[in-house]
């Protein structure tokens, strides 16, 4: 495995280094930045105090699969495409993001290691990461000129909040917190409810996951 390097890296020189990387790493302000520990060796870092994502914990991984299965039903026959973590959105020169779920309607690009048109990017919290999804990376997506939806997950509560872009070009949010509440994906057929989304994970009455279930 490749050491992270410490020299500014441009978005495209990011890319290109992070395909030979057996970590996941996000690109911030030129420097790639730890985000998921793959390999034996990062791992082993970690547990001397090093800090990263070591993985996710069931719940999180219940709603991404929901997410994944969901939106790619709805979105069929659409000429857009829901992609997991392994696609890279760039938000500035010099920022790559992995987000949970991206939703992609640019052409199809086999070999390609980025979201050509990203239209809406779906976030999962967890514990160590919401306040920097929430401060910086929220702003980042709002910035992006082809994202029109940006939907946060959370993982201790049925609780999401949909971003959408309106005719103006503005960011308006909605808060869903019920089973039936639903959310459009914009520029697409496709729409989303909680139901959906928190299917077989359940909730105590202090907002504690009590379950993932099949």
């Amino acid at each position: 495995m490749a050491e992270p390097q410490q020299k500014r890296m441009t978005a495209d020189e990011f890319l290109i280094w992070h395909q030979s990387q057996e970590d996941k790493f996000e690109l911030v302000d030129g420097l790639p930045v730890l985000k998921i520990a793959k390999s034996n060796a990062t791992r082993a870092r970690l547990a001397t105090g090093a800090r990263a994502m070591a993985g996710g914990t069931l719940t999180h991984s219940s709603i991404a699969a929901n997410l994944q299965g969901h939106v790619f039903a709805k979105l069929r026959g659409s000429g857009c495409r829901p992609h997991r973590s392994d696609l890279g959105v760039r938000t500035s020169i010099d920022k790559v993001r992995y987000r949970e779920l991206t939703v992609d309607c640019g052409p199809v690009q086999g070999k390609s290691v980025e979201a050509t048109n990203p239209i809406a990017v779906f976030e999962v919290l967890s514990p160590s990461t919401r306040g920097i999804d929430l401060t910086i990376k929220l702003p980042e997506y709002m910035r992006h000129p082809a994202l029109r939806t940006i939907v946060i997950v959370d993982t201790i509560a049925m609780d999401v909040s949909a971003h959408s872009r309106d005719s103006s070009g503005q960011w308006v949010a909605k808060r869903l917190t019920q089973p039936a509440d639903e959310f459009a994906i914009q520029a697409t057929p496709a729409r989303l409810s909680l139901a959906e989304i928190y299917e077989g994970v359940t909730f105590d009455a202090d907002g504690d996951t009590v379950a993932a279930t099949s």
